[in-house]
């Protein structure tokens, strides 16, 4: 298999240790020659370095805080749960030229979310926060049987 080359875009990221858990990763599992960079980029940026990476012949890259709505306009083709959301955290670079967009976030959430409620659902949600990971866990909780899903956020306009 090629050697994966991929990214892990937002701002800030230095405090970020994917690079030490996917080197791991890849070493597991036959993938020597694969690399995962923290890339701190700035809002003003993001389609740039996404260009550029892309024409560079990057695999793709992970999207994290505060580029999870913004690299949704900029894609070729979205799953189903980045166009219910309008988020994305995996940008693919797919080698047809094109960036297709995932939302793992969601599936991930949801699996923790299942093992770990089981029949003591609660009937109450609180998200702090309203960023892309937000949207992603209201759509997860609006199809339980809550009460109640509050979002609490440091200001109105989020």
């Amino acid at each position: 298999m090629k050697p994966l080359k991929l990214a892990l875009l937002g701002s800030p990221v230095g405090h970020s240790i994917s690079p030490q858990i996917f080197s791991r990763v890849f070493g597991g599992h036959g993938l020597e020659g694969s690399s995962y960079e923290a890339r701190d980029v700035a809002p003003e940026d993001l389609q740039k370095t996404i260009m550029a990476l892309r024409e560079a012949g990057w695999t793709g890259a992970n999207i994290t805080i505060p580029h999870k709505r913004s690299v949704f306009e900029l894609l070729d083709w979205a799953d189903p749960i980045c166009q219910r959301t309008g988020t994305t955290n995996c940008v693919d670079f797919a080698g047809d030229g094109k960036l297709h967009g995932f939302n793992t976030d969601y599936h991930g959430l949801q699996a923790t979310l299942t093992k770990n409620m089981g029949a003591s659902a609660p009937k109450r949600a609180v998200i702090l926060g309203a960023g892309g990971t937000a949207a992603t866990s209201l759509m997860i909780l609006s199809r339980m049987a809550l009460d109640s899903i509050n979002i609490v956020a440091r200001n109105e306009a989020a």
